[in-house]
């Protein structure tokens, strides 16, 4: 009974905190789902060879309503730029597409590595823009927004994220402001998320390791139980996201994405 109820607050706990950070950072909360799933899991005795997948996939199943409701939110705020994401989510769909077909190829210790790389390069960029805030380039053209949109929906995939950190980033080295690139970012998790869920139930599909409750490599337990309490709690971060300066928004999300980077990397060479 003990473990039960402890599998149950971890995961609650890991959804009002994927909530707050969806609305705050616009990233979907996958990025602090995917670390706390995996533990998760390893207490409930997931094996280890699918159990990064598994974070992975439930993360995204939860990304899809707690994305909605961000953007939901930051739309009342006015902080969606709609033409950017008309303009990227067609390649962002091809980029989940190819990000699945790589997912079902590799190992758990693989998909670690990638995501831990990622989000570590991401927050240093952050740090340096922050030491050089003059320094931002002209908007690209659109061909790169698109090849950045197949690069966003691919690695989100692997990550188990909304493709915030990558959005979010793109946008603000351009100029935008960080507001509206979080506010931007939550219109593209749903976009990355969708395709996401089906192709990780396609990918894991009969797999003979997955535990009881499973949909594809797709927890619905973990998912039942960590969506409401994200839903509940995505409204909190948007409205702490439009009362900070967009100085100390750069500087939590760079920090927050240090944390998770550097918790993933020691998890695959410890």
């Amino acid at each position: 009974m003990a473990s039960i109820l402890l599998f149950a607050a971890l995961l609650l706990f890991g959804g009002l905190t994927a909530g707050v950070m969806a609305g705050l950072f616009g990233v979907g909360g996958g990025a602090i789902l995917v670390p706390v799933l995996y533990e998760v899991f390893g207490l409930a005795g997931v094996d280890e060879a699918i159990r990064t997948h598994m974070a992975v996939a439930t993360s995204l199943a939860v990304i899809l309503p707690t994305g909605i409701r961000s953007a939901m939110g930051h739309q009342e705020k006015g902080s969606i730029d709609w033409s950017f994401v008309k303009l990227i989510a067609p390649f962002i769909v091809i980029g989940v597409v190819l990000g699945t077909l790589i997912a079902r190829e590799i190992d758990g210790s693989q998909l670690r590595l990638i995501y831990a790389v990622m989000v570590l390069l991401v927050a240093f960029f952050l740090l340096w823009s922050r030491q050089n805030p003059n320094i931002r380039f002209a908007w690209p053209a659109d061909w790169v927004t698109r090849v950045y949109g197949v690069f966003t929906g691919c690695l989100s995939t692997l990550m188990g994220i909304g493709g915030g950190t990558f959005s979010s980033s793109y946008m603000t080295s351009f100029g935008r402001s960080i507001h509206q690139a979080v506010g931007t970012a939550s219109a593209l998790g749903p976009v990355i998320a969708l395709p996401a869920i089906i192709g990780f139930i396609w990918a894991g599909f009969q797999n003979e390791l997955l535990p009881a409750g499973s949909l594809g490599f797709i927890s619905l337990i973990g998912a039942v139980l960590i969506l409401p309490a994200s839903l509940i709690a995505a409204p909190w971060g948007v409205k702490l996201a439009h009362r900070l300066s967009r100085a100390h928004l750069e500087l939590m999300f760079a920090l927050f994405l240090l944390t998770v980077g550097f918790r993933f990397l020691i998890s695959v060479f410890a």
